[in-house]
């Protein structure tokens, strides 16, 4: 009984003891709810690949698919950093030899001294051809003739050139261009005032920047995904970023599809067919048969005016249509066309067909598009099944097995 007694008393002073009050969460801690969904969303993801890859008609053949591309990326991905590894060899010995020849300059002299001479003289006047150059012992010859207003930053640049001891002016100073003689005149141009742009600001990188930039991107990435926070978060979009623009080798307009406009992807495709070129034109010309021998395309409706309403397959089995316009036509040698404003994919494409001899035709395809966020979702699609570029391949070989052997491939979308 005392023992009892003794232990009711000691639950009743823990009740009764005031609780502690729980701090702010740590910005870093994860919050108990967002577990689940994020455990959710994981398995449903998970899920639905197994869904695709093992389904029991198709499944073995995206399982083959998805395979032969894997063995196809690590086959570009060694290639490719083979080739950085070189270029970036390649450019310490060359920052090298530079960092020896400023230490130890060796200034140019005789012809190649009066070539630079010739070049700095485009980068500071319009006339560079009326101004004769001649160099001996360093000592730089200038005659011809020259605008008043460019006669002193050309006696400037010219003398400040390494290996350059002393110029000799014998320039005819003109005080406007129409005094210059004709051939000078003829040869005007704007001189050139060319800035060398940084390695990471060009349209495409060379194969060592884009390797580091690679590794910085992934570096950021995983950076991002142990912090676990806002800050994190923020790190990890801009090396998924980065890592994106070095893995593609693309501007950013044309990775997200943001003001890209019908050029962010591009696919171009040739072959020679054994048929004329009147035969050839006739297929092309004819939207309405393209289902004939083409797999995606379901419908093509011609209207007035050269414009025609089209519905493909997309990835998945999706279906998408748009509006399209002919831009340029000439019979049996090119047909362009372009998709109208407001389309869902925003494309346009040439044929061009040039007869070879006898009754062989050369069929010159050239497509762009824009899909939904651009290269990264025609990356997308290429990785379900809907490779534009293989695609276009597969649908050529139809059509030379339409025109060649005069009947329609039975896996088209419409044979019949």
């Amino acid at each position: 009984m005392r023992s009892t007694a003794r232990f009711s008393d000691r639950w009743m002073l823990l009740r009764s003891a005031p609780t502690r009050p729980r701090g702010p969460r740590r910005p870093g801690a994860e919050s108990p709810v967002g577990r689940p969904v994020v455990a959710a969303a994981v398995g449903a993801g998970i899920g639905a690949g197994l869904m695709y890859l093992l389904d029991p008609d198709r499944g073995r053949r995206r399982r083959a698919l998805a395979r032969d591309q894997t063995v196809h990326y690590l086959h570009e991905t060694a290639d490719a950093t083979g080739t950085a590894a070189r270029d970036l060899r390649h450019r310490s010995v060359g920052l090298v030899a530079k960092s020896r020849r400023r230490l130890q300059p060796v200034p140019p002299a005789g012809e190649a001294l009066a070539d630079r001479v010739r070049a700095r003289l485009a980068e500071v006047t319009r006339y560079p051809g009326a101004i004769g150059v001649e160099v001996r012992d360093g000592i730089v010859t200038l005659a011809g003739p020259v605008l008043r207003q460019e006669a002193n930053e050309v006696r400037r640049v010219v003398a400040d050139l390494p290996g350059v001891s002393g110029v000799e002016d014998r320039l005819e100073i003109k005080e406007q261009a129409d005094d210059l003689p004709p051939s000078a005149r003829e040869q005007a141009q704007e001189p050139a005032r060319w800035q060398p742009r940084p390695e990471l600001l060009q349209q495409r990188w060379a194969p060592g920047p884009r390797l580091l930039a690679g590794a910085a991107g992934g570096g950021l990435v995983c950076y991002g995904l142990a912090r676990r926070n806002r800050s994190g978060l923020l790190v990890g979009i801009a090396g998924t970023v980065v890592l994106a623009r070095a893995v593609t080798n693309l501007r950013l307009a044309r990775l997200s599809g943001v003001g890209a406009g019908r050029r962010a992807v591009e696919v171009h495709k040739h072959l020679v067919l054994d048929a004329p070129v009147q035969a050839v034109w006739a297929l092309w010309e004819d939207y309405e048969s393209f289902s004939r021998f083409m797999t995606n395309v379901r419908e093509v409706r011609r209207s007035q005016g050269g414009r025609s309403h089209w519905t493909v397959t997309g990835p998945l089995g999706t279906r998408v249509s748009w509006d399209a316009e002919e831009t340029r036509r000439v019979p049996n040698e090119l047909l362009a066309w372009k998709s109208l404003p407001g389309a869902a994919v925003q494309h346009a494409g040439v044929v061009r067909l040039e007869p070879v001899g006898g009754d062989r035709t050369r069929v010159e395809v050239t497509l762009s598009y824009n899909p939904v966020a651009g290269a990264a979702g025609h990356a997308v699609a290429s990785i379900l099944g809907a490779d534009p570029k293989k695609r276009l391949d597969e649908d050529l070989l139809r059509m030379k097995t339409l025109l060649e052997k005069g009947r329609p491939p039975h896996d088209a979308a419409a044979p019949s």
